[in-house]
């Protein structure tokens, strides 16, 4: 069973942690540096918390922590996950699939759902657009280097 636990000022080490495990193949697969959710500060994911328009959630199984979800209202009915990742351990068993159905049973209220995702993980870009995410062709992709691009992709309901 999938549930969301928030994280507090009090874990931001342990969401360091999880963000490191999640995104660290990112890390050295693309050399990221400036984006990639492995680098960032604990004075940044402090902030990101105390931000009353953000939400960072542990992602559970059962009783395991399985991965982060963070979470940022642009508008009323409209977020926009930030970061999204399972631990490595825990891929190829349905449990994003399972995380997303149950994200939007606890948010029925949004109404639009945007990310940002890396154009070269055909595997990311199946899965999202497998849950209905169509790109958003009227932003530009964003070169990061010349192994990375960054796009966008939304979720109308």
């Amino acid at each position: 069973m999938i549930t969301f636990i928030k994280a507090t000022v009090n874990d931001v080490y342990k969401v360091i942690s999880v963000q490191t495990q999640c995104f660290i193949e990112f890390l050295d697969r693309y050399h990221d540096d400036t984006i990639n959710p492995t680098n960032e500060s604990a004075a940044s994911i402090k902030r990101y918390i105390e931000d009353l328009n953000s939400t960072i959630y542990f992602i559970k199984n059962n009783d395991t922590v399985i991965g982060i979800i963070k979470l940022k209202k642009e508008q009323e009915k409209v977020y926009k996950i930030d970061d999204f990742g399972i631990l490595p351990e825990f891929r190829d068993q349905h449990l994003g699939t399972n995380v997303m159905i149950e994200l939007q049973k606890q948010y029925t209220f949004v109404h639009t759902w945007k990310l940002s995702t890396i154009l070269e993980e055909e595997r990311n870009i199946y899965f999202y657009e497998k849950l209905g995410f169509k790109r958003v062709l009227e932003t530009a992709p964003i070169k990061i280097n010349d192994q990375m691009t960054i796009v966008d992709y939304q979720l109308n309901k």
